[in-house]
């Protein structure tokens, strides 16, 4: 959505004293038992004041079920809001919003499966304070990566996006008098909406970082079948962001990137080849990195040309079921 102007009389610059995460939970009340778990054992600092904001995107509300019994163990404040109407963008929204009623200087998003390390507070204050950043993209363990981030980034590095798994961002970037971000419900349904949301605050003048400290543990168990399922994702959001420029734009702009595309079917070649190498030298857990990288690039390719005809498919249908 779009953008207001950055202050940056607004952003503040001294040390952070009040904090409010905020998580959405839909359809998955075991891993969402798992993250409220995990913050149990969050250290806050003293001076610092935290809040946890859950917004609870099941058609029916589950504050009664389960959600209230687990908010009520945390040793620190919590707000809940119910958003009936399925979407990223109006779980994260409403999410916000509740957020926002709180004086927190510093917000954050983390996902309902996964959990929080409890120097996870701790690791967000210091990365703002070491490398003067507005948005803080933190590390994911549990996940395949060179990097100790768990990410695609080395820590320190400057991106121009980042996603919600683990995030931080400093309050001028969603408040009236700064850029008044939210997150555009054209993505309710596909997903990258997080996306969306952090290029739109580098556009407003945020500067953002990818950070080792504050940590998150991916809960989803199965390594392996959870890589399979986001190689899966991956090109499902391809094809969606074909079908948006269909859409949106033109056919001939939907077409000029499907073509564009074909790198990714290009690309799978050579890692194939790797795969089969690391067959054959009985390094198995090289071929299956390879394997599902393979898989995620061809079907990229594929989803890219299916985005020519086909309608938007939501993001939750292709996410793995727990």
């Amino acid at each position: 959505m779009g953008a207001k102007s950055g202050n940056s009389e607004k952003r503040g610059t001294g040390p952070m004293t009040s904090v409010t995460l905020c998580v959405c939970t839909s359809r998955r009340p075991e891993f969402f038992r798992q993250f409220m778990r995990s913050l149990e054992t969050l250290i806050v600092p003293s001076g610092v004041a935290f809040h946890l904001s859950v917004t609870d995107n099941n058609a029916v509300s589950h504050y009664e079920l389960y959600i209230k019994a687990l908010l009520e163990k945390l040793p620190f404040a919590s707000s809940y809001g119910h958003d009936p109407a399925p979407g990223y963008s109006n779980a994260r929204n409403g999410a916000l919003e509740l957020a926002l009623k709180t004086p927190a200087e510093l917000l954050a998003f983390v996902d309902d499966d996964l959990t929080v390390d409890p120097h996870w507070l701790l690791g967000h204050l210091r990365s703002h304070e070491e490398f003067a950043c507005d948005v803080v993209g933190g590390a994911i363990h549990g996940r395949r990566s060179r990097y100790n981030t768990g990410r695609g980034y080395a820590h320190g590095e400057v991106r121009p996006t980042i996603g919600t798994s683990n995030v931080s961002f400093k309050r001028w970037i969603v408040a009236n008098d700064g850029l008044c971000l939210r997150f555009d419900p054209r993505f309710n349904a596909t997903g990258t909406e997080d996306q969306d949301f952090f290029s739109s605050a580098h556009r407003g003048g945020a500067r953002i970082v990818v950070s080792s400290y504050p940590i998150v543990h991916d809960s989803t168990g199965d390594k392996d079948a959870n890589l399979w399922n986001k190689a899966k994702v991956a090109s499902i959001m391809h094809r969606n962001r074909i079908v948006r420029f269909r859409k949106e734009v033109s056919l001939v702009a939907g077409l000029a990137s499907a073509i564009w595309g074909v790198r990714f079917g290009l690309k799978s070649l050579p890692i194939f080849l790797d795969y089969q190498v690391s067959l054959l030298f009985k390094n198995s857990d090289r071929a299956l990195q390879k394997q599902i990288s393979a898989y995620r690039n061809f079907q990229k390719m594929v989803q890219g040309f299916k985005g020519l005809r086909g309608d938007y498919v939501a993001r939750h249908d292709a996410r793995r079921s727990f």
